[in-house]
């Protein structure tokens, strides 16, 4: 099972970020942010790195595990 748009989110709150700032930070547009929470699109492999760098986790956990149960 794919776990990326819970785990966006549970990261984002966790780390206090709007939807916004997340965006800010990964250099893209607010409402791609919304998209990929809403699982309505798929970032691109490039933004899934930034995203697992940003908040220190690997790309597998991001995509693969249910980071909100760890």
């Amino acid at each position: 099972m794919i776990y990326l748009k819970e785990n966006m989110r549970y990261l984002r709150k966790q780390n206090g970020m709007t939807q916004g700032e997340l965006a800010d930070k990964l250099e893209i547009k607010r409402s791609q942010i919304g998209s990929y929470e809403e699982g309505r699109g798929v970032p691109k492999l490039s933004v899934l790195k930034q995203m697992a760098d940003l908040f220190k986790v690997s790309v597998d956990e991001l995509l693969a595990s249910d980071l909100s149960n760890e």
